[in-house]
């Protein structure tokens, strides 16, 4: 609050008020239903001197309550002190209205990081975020009230957008969107994508690219367009070709995928991910359907891949060939009559089925789980698998 505060005429939404504070302009200017029920004033010791009276005057004019919460001189100039001394006057779960018109102009910087923390980990509902462009060429024109609100939820999409590449959660972006059936699109990706199932978070990414092709991100955010682009890059390696003819999520889609390279590659990128953030368990849970998948395809039995004796022969398959590689003794001279490329297979599916049953099954066993064990590093570094 600064300490000569003098009459203005704010302007907002083609409407002005004289006013000695911004924040009881700003309050007489908002719709009824946008005003906060009282206004609280950050006022350090030299504020409430020059300022506080007049404030208490002015508000009792308007019949609004105001509070006043009082900062050292230090805590003004103290970015660690401010803050926290800030912080501790607003409870959690209130709904709040920022104005940062008048005070130090490194305040407005502060209550920026101090919206985002209370926002996030306060539970506390930023409703407006307000600032008055008292610095205009005419000092008798209307200074214009500006709404700094979308600043604000950029910084949110920024970090929905982060959780989404560090964990491929959607959910914060869901929350963000505005219209309810988008919403669920995002959710249902979601899940799909954190639970490790490929077929269905591509029909539901392919559903998505086409609803926010619709431009669903508000349109006062600022680089919406960006963001957007962003959200779709991030999305169209999930979906491919394969989904776009059959949107709706139902099993004639499902069954309607073929497998073939690029449906094969399209998975791939599912496990480049879990491995890329960390979630092994999805990677080699995945790897080892991949694996199989890879078999069914160079045995040409794309048409039916998804049915269960498909897959159990392939299954059986590796499963053979990796008794066999893995038993030196016991099958001696049938291990010698593998070919190299069936010891590869049998090498990868032994050694992904390890992995995967261990991580899958939780450590439920003896054996101490060790997560820089050298055939993790070795699955992980050749991956997206090799063709």
């Amino acid at each position: 609050m600064g300490l000569h505060a003098r009459e203005t005429t704010y302007a907002f939404n083609g409407l002005t008020q004289l006013s000695r504070f911004s924040a009881l302009g700003l309050w007489t200017l908002l719709p009824e239903d946008q005003r906060p029920n009282e206004i609280w004033f950050l006022l350090t010791n030299e504020a409430r001197a020059a300022c506080w009276d007049f404030i208490q005057k002015d508000a009792r004019q308007l019949g609004i309550p105001v509070t006043p919460v009082f900062v050292s001189g230090s805590a003004a100039d103290d970015t660690r002190e401010f803050l926290e001394a800030t912080a501790r006057s607003i409870p959690s779960g209130v709904s709040v209205t920022l104005d940062v018109t008048q005070g130090l102009r490194h305040h407005a910087f502060l209550f920026y990081a101090l919206a985002l923390y209370l926002g996030e980990f306060r539970g506390v509902h930023i409703k407006g975020a307000w600032y008055c462009r008292i610095e205009t060429p005419n000092p008798h024109d209307p200074k214009p009230i500006i709404d700094l609100k979308p600043v604000l939820d950029l910084a949110r999409w920024f970090h929905a957008l982060a959780v989404f590449r560090e964990t491929g959660s959607l959910r914060e972006v869901g929350q963000l969107m505005d219209r309810d059936e988008t919403r669920s699109i995002v959710n249902d990706l979601s899940f799909f994508f954190l639970n490790g199932m490929p077929l269905e978070a591509g029909n539901a990414a392919s559903r998505l690219i086409q609803a926010v092709d619709d431009r669903q991100l508000p349109a006062a955010l600022p680089l919406a367009d960006e963001l957007q682009e962003l959200i779709l890059d991030e999305i169209r390696p999930l979906a491919g070709p394969t989904f776009v003819a059959n949107p709706k999520p139902d099993e004639t889609a499902k069954k309607a995928v073929s497998l073939d390279d690029e449906e094969l590659q399209r998975q791939a990128e599912f496990i480049v991910r879990y491995f890329r953030t960390g979630q092994h368990n999805l990677g080699f849970g995945l790897l080892r359907e991949w694996i199989a998948n890879r078999l069914v395809d160079q045995h040409s039995a794309s048409s039916g891949w998804l049915k269960r004796v498909t897959r159990d022969q392939a299954e059986r398959s590796l499963g053979g060939l990796g008794i066999v590689l893995r038993n030196k003794r016991d099958h001696q001279p049938v291990r010698e009559l593998l070919t190299d490329q069936q010891r590869e297979w049998a090498d990868r599916w032994n050694s992904v089925c390890d992995i995967r049953n261990a991580l899958q099954h939780h450590g439920m066993k003896p054996a101490v789980f060790e997560p820089h064990r050298g055939d993790i590093t070795k699955a992980v570094s050749t991956c997206p698998p090799g063709r």
